[in-house]
């Protein structure tokens, strides 16, 4: 029978065995490591050249948009960097092509939207006219400064205007109750400024202080309903208002504008409520210009002799 081997050779062989296992597992584990961080620093350079791509698209459609605006025919681009280790000329390729074609398709839907704009103006009615755009009130389009000293003692404590809020349109509650809702006293102030019910209506308080019953009477709810608004957004305040409350002049087109004037807005400061010091003066000068040619035209065409038959 034979001598099984000592005791301490069968826990030798088993240490041995471990340690081949052990050695084994390591290598895999760093294996899958080296494959791990081979993958993340491809990724990282696939996420590099993407980068690239996009500053490049970027960089040549600048060069599209300029070369369009200057009537130049279009710089295409070159190749992109060569030493990104993917093909990106057919991916570059495609996207300028649809860049282009977005550009040329942007300029026809802006010139067809001008030439609709140009038909709708022309063929739409023109706003009904507001006899009271003709009534205007010289005095409260004065600086405060210009008031003598009765006058701004009256609006101060009839009125409840001081220079700041008298300089600055629409900055005095007061300017957003209509006529008919001052008060005795406030109406003799105005008598004072001799500013009349229409005059405050439309000048002054734009129709803000009316219902929209009240608007009908006058004939404004016209113009109003074509601005967008209706009896809901016009009463109620939990009701979404049209956009144009919230547009500047500019953003107006000419067909707003030509309804906005009719509820005494008579230029961009009105609306956009500038104050009286950044404008009134050289508006003052402008339509006096205005006024002395329109007064020439005439006297040159009244002395022009006439034609015997």
């Amino acid at each position: 029978m034979n001598a099984s081997p000592p005791i301490q050779y069968r826990w030798c062989s088993l240490l041995i065995a471990l340690a081949i296992i052990s050695s084994s597992l390591t290598l895999a584990e760093d294996t899958d490591d080296r494959i791990i961080q081979q993958q993340r620093q491809q990724q990282q350079r696939y996420v590099a050249a993407a980068n690239d791509v996009v500053a490049q698209n970027e960089d040549n459609l600048a060069k599209l948009i300029s070369s369009r605006d200057s009537n130049n025919e279009p710089s295409y681009p070159q190749r992109p960097n060569s030493n990104i280790q993917i093909d990106l000329e057919e991916y570059l390729s495609i996207i300028m092509d649809n860049t282009t074609l977005s550009l040329t398709e942007h300029t026809k839907l802006t010139e067809k939207k001008e030439e609709e704009d140009n038909i709708v103006v022309e063929t739409l009615p023109e706003p009904p006219k507001n006899p009271a755009v003709n009534q205007f009130p010289e005095k409260r389009f004065s600086l405060w400064s210009e008031l003598t000293k009765h006058e701004q003692d009256t609006t101060s404590r009839l009125l409840h205007y001081n220079e700041n809020t008298w300089d600055n349109p629409m900055t005095n509650p007061v300017e957003m109750l209509s006529f008919n809702e001052l008060t005795i006293k406030m109406k003799s102030g105005l008598s004072v400024l001799r500013i009349t019910q229409p005059e405050w209506d439309c000048h002054v308080n734009h129709y803000y202080g009316y219902t929209w019953d009240e608007l009908m009477k006058v004939g404004v709810h016209v113009h109003l309903a074509m601005l967008g608004w209706t009896k809901e957004s016009w009463e109620f305040g939990n009701v979404t208002k049209p956009d144009i409350e919230w547009m500047t002049w500019e953003e107006l087109s000419e067909r707003q504008k030509l309804i906005a004037r009719e509820l005494c807005y008579f230029n961009e400061e009105t609306w956009d409520e500038w104050p009286l010091s950044m404008w009134l003066v050289e508006w003052r000068k402008t339509k006096e210009r205005k006024g002395s040619t329109t007064t020439t035209s005439t006297t040159m065409t009244s002395s022009s002799p006439k034609v015997v038959q």
